[in-house]
């Protein structure tokens, strides 16, 4: 694995986690086989494998770990110092990572340089990024992409960064026949005018109604259109429909006899409940006559218990008065026999 951006990870953290970009492919054997990063602290296992210390502890797993590259496992106290590794890649070019910063020079170079680089920026008034104010004008004037351009076809400005699909779209740009590959200067002339009346343009068979799926230029669809094969993948079509025909009669009259028969068994149902209705009201009339018989009854033995009940009680109040003055009398006497 080879790559251009990436961290470089030293004891002093010279670019604060800023990815630095190499002018060519950094070689795998300055790398760390886990983040492929530069590390100034590299550590090598039994296969050569390197690894940079952060890594290597976050595979720690009780004083061994799991190598990424063939999954071998080996304790970390068989690693090997390569710290040499990172002076080999102090030789390699790159750029400086601050942003607007040219300068291109060896990786220890640049590490010296971007502890004193201090780039000017200035705020590019078309698209808003920052870039190095030296460049203010060079950006604006070639690199932003909001500035504008001409379309190379119909001399419209728009933007640099819509210019690509304009141009794709737009109508006067050249244009070739996919169907006869005749070349025209505009795509308008080509869409307006050959497209409409192509004779190599495929067409659909005047028969596809029935069934016929050929597709041929204007010349071989006359031919085409003259066979006798249309007359018989009429036929087909024809006894085709009327098969289908057959199947959606025979679906309907199903349907009638379904009916017919949902008729019958509402009508059974019906004729059912009004019979059962009939009963139950004959019924019930027949238990109101006897229990309204029962209640007759009882308030004419209501009547008579109250008529004799009131004879006897008069006859009693009677019996009462009659015998009142005589066992006044027998009392009378009593007190005065003591």
């Amino acid at each position: 694995m080879a790559t251009k951006k990436l961290l470089v990870k030293d004891s002093s953290n010279t670019f604060n986690d800023k990815l630095v970009t190499f002018a060519a492919d950094v070689p795998e054997d300055v790398l760390c086989a886990c983040c492929w990063n530069i590390s100034s602290q590299l550590m090598a296992d039994p296969r050569d494998h390197l690894y940079c210390k952060s890594c290597l502890a976050m595979l720690d797993n009780d004083g061994k770990f799991d190598c990424v590259t063939d999954y071998a496992v080996h304790n970390i106290d068989e690693m090997k110092d390569r710290s040499e590794r990172f002076r080999e890649a102090l030789k390699l070019i790159a750029n400086c990572p601050n942003e607007g910063c040219n300068y291109r020079a060896t990786l220890r170079e640049i590490m010296t340089h971007y502890k004193t680089c201090v780039v000017k920026m200035a705020k590019c008034p078309l698209c808003q990024k920052e870039v190095n104010k030296k460049a203010l004008a060079a950006h604006i004037s070639s690199v932003c992409e909001h500035r504008l351009v001409n379309c190379p076809y119909c001399g419209m400005e728009v933007e640099d960064r819509h210019l690509k699909n304009h141009m794709q779209d737009c109508d006067e740009r050249p244009a070739t026949c996919p169907h006869c590959a005749e070349e025209f200067d505009t795509f308008a002339e080509l869409r307006d005018e050959r497209l409409l009346t192509c004779r190599s343009k495929p067409t659909k068979c005047p028969y596809a109604r029935v069934g016929c799926n050929f597709q041929a230029t204007a010349n071989m669809m006359e031919k085409h259109a003259a066979s006798c094969q249309h007359l018989t993948s009429l036929i087909d079509r024809v006894l085709h429909l009327e098969a289908e025909l057959q199947d959606v009669k025979s679906a309907l009259e199903e349907a009638k006899k379904d009916k017919e028969q949902l008729k019958q068994l509402i009508a059974d149902k019906e004729d059912e409940y009004h019979k059962t209705d009939e009963y139950v009201r004959k019924n019930l009339q027949e238990d109101i006559d006897e229990v309204r018989t029962q209640v007759q009854k009882v308030e004419r033995d209501y009547k008579t218990s109250e008529s004799d009940l009131r004879a006897r009680f008069q006859a009693l109040e009677q019996r009462n008065t009659f015998l009142d003055e005589p066992i006044g009398k027998l009392l009378a006497e009593m007190a005065t026999m003591n």
